[in-house]
């Protein structure tokens, strides 16, 4: 009889330590941001502050997650150069919210010097390989295991390629004419290669602000035409914004 006792109490202890113990995982976000330097996007204001990165990782609200923030440019050739920058999940065994403030806090002033860094990239490139980049890119991320995506396009949107020229008004009206030229062209030289399923948990936020009347209006159909496509896709959502 002691013996049964003993067992039903190491097993109500455990019981009680597992259900004490947090063993709930962080969530997991990952930020891509996208940046333009052909044409002039250097008088573009400055997008992403400290604020809204915290608000889009979700840190605002759940300082224990882990983000991951990659930077990289948007030019005329369709490779180049990745920054990454990681902050790891706090662990919930081991969690002291002084030193995960002091996490977040490096891991936010590493953020804004990377973005204020790329304003001194080299801008004003005449040939632009857009769609090619992006599209890469989100296949790139749709592969990865984040809880949450958010690609992020700082970028006016005018591909200047010999597959489509936003400057070629036979492309354009193209566009014009055929809503589904643009899907139909994308899908033969810069397909997205992820299934619809690993598209659902992605955001896409295009940030752009016309400074001309003709810049604007290009920017506009480019950019719905851009966004039908990626909701046919199976993307969560696509946002066309000024800022964000």
């Amino acid at each position: 009889m002691k013996t049964i006792i003993r067992i039903l109490f190491v097993v109500c202890v455990a019981i009680l330590f597992v259900a004490c113990t947090p063993s709930e995982t962080p969530p997991t976000s990952e930020i891509y941001n996208l940046v333009d330097v052909t044409g002039s996007h250097q008088s573009q204001p400055v997008h992403l502050t400290a604020d809204k990165l915290m608000r889009l990782s979700g840190l605002d609200s759940e300082p224990k997650s882990g983000v991951t923030y990659t930077q990289s440019l948007i030019t005329e050739v369709h490779l180049n150069q990745e920054l990454p920058i990681a902050l790891v999940p706090a662990s919930p065994s081991k969690y002291n919210k002084y030193k995960r403030r002091a996490k977040v806090k490096r891991f936010v002033a590493q953020v804004m010097q990377a973005i204020e860094d790329v304003q001194q990239a080299d801008y004003d490139r005449e040939s632009s390989t857009i769609f090619l980049n992006v599209n890469n890119t989100i296949t790139k991320v749709a592969n990865n295991n984040a809880d949450q995506q958010l690609v992020i396009i700082q970028s006016d949107m005018l591909n200047n390629s010999r597959e489509f020229s936003a400057y070629n008004r036979q492309d354009m009206k193209k566009l014009v004419q055929s809503p589904n030229y643009l899907a139909e062209l994308l899908e033969q030289y810069a397909p997205i290669t992820a299934t619809s399923l690993s598209l659902q948990k992605m955001k896409v936020i295009i940030v752009f602000q016309p400074t001309d009347t003709q810049t604007d209006y290009a920017f506009r159909l480019i950019s719905q035409r851009f966004k039908d496509y990626l909701l046919s896709k199976g993307m969560q959502s696509v946002e066309v914004v000024a800022n964000l």
